[in-house]
């Protein structure tokens, strides 16, 4: 979704409001959108309001109170904050507007936009009905979140439940009396319902395993925090036992002491989730295959510089992988096979390979020097590696073997000479 597409979608339930006035900023209180019963009332001295400070459309006393309460905001995200304003709307006489300010989180967890939903203090002094237009309020201020959410949702407790308690104590009446009263359609999809109409009135316990330790550990972290969490990560189940992996935002609503109920959104993560742990299983597995491997793998750069050993090697020639690391793989060829170990070196980096394997001698850790059958395999060029790859294995006992064998031949040769 767009900024004007998104701004659009929060002002839908404002704009024909002729009872609030609704505000929309940036994060450094500069003007977005504001409600035609707003803007009417200062088109006087403002032609609508984007790209103002609304710091300039009220009076001087007012802006160090109006900052703190734009500071609040940011600082805890989707919870409202009051402040009480004076606004010039007729010159020379001033009207005492009660604001309540709510920042929105974007994606990434940083404030997008602060939304401002105002009425004037003498209308709720003298209107018998403010009750009703608190309930409105509420309403509004849901819809208009809603746009803005992946997924919305509200807990409500048949029974408040006293913040005195214990985490465990809270968790259990929870699960005993909490409900979810309200969520978008969006939130019912990602459990696996079919709209939210199947999801509202479903038990807690129904919804949220609270016997799983991480789900668990989220909701005892939500308690300990001040009854809010920012972009936890969960594991849980929709209705038909997938797993699923969110990141989720609660914040409990206290009153007289007591939690009575609890508002969230969360962000649906499965997808990339399971990508990540295919990602490891592929690392692990691979790193196990090349660690159990009878060869020796060495990948260096065109200089033949080494920059990894795979476990392997130690075992061949004692060295362990960061012994060897940033040191010449040349170092440890015989002096005698050096020219031909370079010579092969050399046409395989210019894909040119005389020959696939040679056998030449390797020092040990210890100074001794062992046979290894030795090839290479240009992967200069391959993305996902940039290395020439060194593969080799002890080679020693074949060598024995074959050394003994021409030994026999020569006494054999020399006998027959001697007949």
């Amino acid at each position: 979704m767009t900024e004007l597409a998104r701004i659009k979608s929060l002002s839908k339930y404002f704009q024909h409001s002729t009872q609030f006035f609704y505000v929309l900023t940036d994060f450094n209180g500069i003007g977005i959108y504001g409600n035609p019963h707003f803007i009417g009332k200062i088109k006087e001295e403002h032609n609508g309001i984007a790209g103002i400070s609304f710091s300039s459309i009220i009076p001087e006393g007012d802006i160090a109170r109006y900052r703190n309460a734009l500071r609040q905001a940011i600082a805890k995200p989707a919870t409202p904050v009051n402040v009480d304003l004076h606004h010039e709307f007729i010159r020379g006489s001033f009207t005492l507007v009660r604001w309540e300010l709510q920042a929105f989180p974007n994606a990434n967890d940083s404030t997008e936009c602060i939304q401002y939903m105002g009425v004037p203090v003498k209308l709720m002094q003298d209107t018998e009905a403010i009750s009703a237009d608190r309930k409105i309020s509420e309403q509004e201020r849901y819809n208009a979140y809603e746009m803005s959410a992946q997924a919305l949702w509200r807990m409500e407790l048949e029974i408040p439940v006293s913040i005195e308690w214990s985490a465990e104590q809270i968790i259990q009446h929870c699960r005993r009396y909490g409900y979810i009263a309200e969520c978008n359609d969006n939130m019912a999809r990602m459990y696996g319902f079919k709209n939210s109409n199947d999801m509202t009135g479903s038990r807690l316990e129904n919804i949220i395993n609270l016997d799983n330790p991480k789900q668990l550990e989220l909701f005892t972290n939500f308690l300990n925090n001040g009854f809010t969490i920012r972009n936890a990560e969960a594991e849980e189940h929709d209705i038909n036992g997938n797993r699923l992996y969110f990141l989720s935002n609660m914040t409990g609503i206290v009153e007289e002491g007591k939690l009575k109920r609890v508002w969230g959104t969360q962000q649906d993560i499965t997808e990339q989730k399971k990508a990540e742990e295919d990602r490891l299983r592929n690392e692990l597995f691979y790193r196990n295959l090349i660690g159990d491997a009878l060869d020796g793998i060495l990948l260096t750069d065109i200089n033949g510089i080494i920059s990894f050993a795979s476990p392997s090697v130690e075992r061949i020639l004692g060295y362990r992988a960061e012994e060897l690391v940033q040191t010449h793989a040349f170092d440890y060829v015989h002096p005698d096979d050096f020219r031909e170990a370079m010579a092969a070196f050399e046409n395989e980096v210019k894909m040119e390979p005389v020959i696939k394997y040679i056998d030449i001698r390797l020092k040990t850790k210890y100074g001794e020097w062992l046979y290894c059958n030795v090839r290479g395999h240009n992967m200069l060029y391959n993305p996902y590696v940039g290395r020439m790859a060194i593969y080799f294995h002890d080679d020693s006992r074949r060598k024995a073997t074959e050394d003994k064998l021409k030994e026999s031949e020569r006494r054999l040769r020399s006998f027959d000479k001697k007949k």
